[in-house]
């Protein structure tokens, strides 16, 4: 349910940048979600695998951030970004 899943997916990096208490942060996080997503719904990713690569990668970063581990999150968040990215022409 490729729908579905960019719902929750969009929901939860808002829920995440919701956690700053900076509304304005999370309003810019929204934009460049739905920027990113296709009209179809979809994410950056294409297969049932790389959908659950992209849930290990939140669950990974909720996990740092429970264990307040700064440093891992901070280089959890520039991997997850990095593979969100557009590749470059």
């Amino acid at each position: 349910d490729r729908v579905g899943y960019a719902e929750a997916d969009r929901a939860f990096h808002h829920a995440l940048l919701s956690l700053s208490g900076n509304r304005q942060l999370a309003l810019i996080g929204d934009e460049l979600h739905r920027r990113g997503q296709t009209p179809a719904g979809r994410t950056r990713a294409t297969g049932t695998a790389e959908l659950l690569a992209e849930a290990a990668e939140h669950n990974a970063l909720l996990d740092a951030l429970s264990a307040g581990d700064t440093a891992a999150v901070e280089q959890l968040a520039r991997e997850h970004f990095t593979a969100a990215r557009p590749p470059r022409a």
